[in-house]
């Protein structure tokens, strides 16, 4: 170990520090902090990473930094993504990267019985919490009925300190591409959000469109859903434009319908 330590900082390692000795203090100094006698001193729990869940496009949305004190309570809000949605599915993730399937399952579970709205008007919060023995709960709340659902994580830290530390370390080293992942999410959620628009316009507005305009957005929206099976960035952003600029013909139509819907 020395020699390692030699290595990696290129110099002569501090022996003046008695291992056992210290072990030894350390352990008569929690014991100080837990009976009481020693009260100067507060010894905090940290978590080791970040601690969150996933959202829409599969992007990973953190609730609990890593590195924050424990006892810890964090609450978000979100929202539905499609009309009349009754539930929502809770994935329960940690880890450091932007791509939710790059980090750790911790738990799922399913808030139902959400009354029928349009998508993004519902709010749903999402609690975490860590209490000071290092229980984690989440709870969902549709916060329009009050309808519930609450998990219990009981085992959420990653066994070996190094294991964190690997983790960090990918992380940083693929922010990059994390950056990447994410830009890309939005922008696909951002063209799902315009074809969302311009399905329920065409559904209420059918009637004013020629029947040439009909067929053409059709057929746009058909390809942006082809564009976006395929995940083509380039032609879900060309598709999308065009829907938009055709829609524009109808602006005093679509615009008014737009802030209506928000």
């Amino acid at each position: 170990m020395q020699a390692v330590a030699r290595e990696l900082f290129g110099r002569e390692p501090a022996k003046s520090v008695n291992p056992d000795e210290a072990v030894a203090i350390g352990a008569a100094i929690q014991a100080g902090v837990i009976s009481g006698e020693i009260e100067e001193l507060l010894l905090l729990d940290v978590t080791p990473l970040s601690l969150g869940i996933e959202v829409e496009g599969g992007v990973f949305r953190s609730l609990i930094p890593r590195n924050s004190s424990i006892p810890t309570v964090a609450t978000r809000r979100f929202t539905t993504t499609r009309d009349n949605q009754q539930a929502v599915y809770v994935h329960v993730l940690q880890g450091e990267r932007a791509n939710a399937a790059e980090n750790r399952t911790l738990a799922h579970f399913r808030l139902t019985d959400i009354p029928p709205a349009p998508a993004e008007l519902p709010e749903i919060e999402v609690r975490f919490a860590i209490d000071a023995d290092g229980i984690l709960s989440v709870a969902a709340t549709d916060m329009t009925s009050g309808v519930q659902k609450e998990i219990i994580v009981e085992s959420y830290m990653p066994t070996q300190t190094r294991e964190s530390e690997r983790i960090v370390h990918e992380a940083e080293e693929k922010a990059e591409e994390d950056r990447e992942f994410a830009r890309r999410a939005a922008r696909k959620q951002a063209a799902l959000d315009t074809r969302r628009s311009v399905a329920s316009f065409l559904d209420k507005s059918k009637d004013k469109l020629s029947e040439e305009d009909q067929a053409l957005v059709a057929s746009l929206m058909f390809r942006l859903d082809v564009a976006l099976h395929a995940d083509n960035v380039e032609a879900i952003e060309e598709t999308e434009q065009s829907l938009l600029d055709l829609c524009n013909r109808y602006s005093d139509l679509f615009y008014v319908h737009r802030i209506e819907e928000q």
